[in-house]
């Protein structure tokens, strides 16, 4: 099941907020009775704004291998382009599925599915995400072993698994604070000077070059 608003973004060009007025004004119906806010529908259900049916979408599931310099918002405010310029018009309706900041490359999966955004993105499943790493200088042993018993930052304990010596290294996690990865080196006075997504669950960034995309399977 998935919540109405949700699916009424997913069939339409509406955004979830502007959904959730049109169910609160009453102009919504699911199999043909006015809807009220917080409903549940599936694929089957049929969705009627103003007395027009929505039609059911057809799911789509990709990978993007992000370069740098692109924001992965559909409408930026920086200065920087948004990463949906580099797709072709019939993805850019797609959402993507964890972020990857400005500064970072690599691996974004972009999907319509919200609810296997949801499955690899809450922190209550603890998908792991593989990342590439090179810090401004060797990371000392005694600084990685912090990293993997914890840091302590504002929004909580950061730990990251660590494999790798030197300036570079591969990272696994299971949770998605907001530049965590970033945060954490620096907390331990360790600069990030390339930051690479090359695995999200049980997708990875085989065959696809740098700009290209794939689709792959749910």
């Amino acid at each position: 099941m998935q919540s109405l608003n949700a699916a009424v973004a997913e069939r339409s060009q509406y955004s979830r907020r502007k959904a959730s007025e049109l169910i609160k004004a009453g102009r919504v119906q699911i199999n043909g009775a006015v809807a009220m806010l917080g409903a549940k529908v599936d694929k089957k259900d049929e969705i009627k704004i103003d007395g027009e049916v929505l039609a059911p979408v057809t799911l789509k599931y990709f990978a993007f291998n992000k370069p740098v310099g692109y924001e992965c918002s559909k409408n930026p405010e920086g200065k920087n382009p948004s990463m949906y310029q580099l797709l072709p018009k019939e993805l850019q309706n797609l959402n993507y599925v964890g972020r990857l900041d400005v500064d970072s490359h690599g691996l974004v999966l972009l999907t319509n599915d919200g609810q296997w955004l949801q499955q690899l993105t809450h922190p209550k499943y603890e998908i792991k995400r593989v990342y590439e790493v090179e810090l401004h200088k060797a990371l000392s042993e005694d600084d990685q072993k912090k990293i993997i018993d914890g840091i302590n930052l504002k929004d909580g304990i950061s730990k990251l698994g660590l494999s790798g010596s030197g300036k570079k290294w591969t990272i696994e996690m299971r949770q998605g604070k907001n530049r965590q990865i970033r945060r954490t080196f620096a907390h331990t006075g360790y600069e990030v000077l390339d930051l690479k997504r090359t695995q999200h669950g049980n997708y990875d960034l085989e065959g696809i070059e740098e700009r290209n995309y794939k689709e792959v399977n749910k």
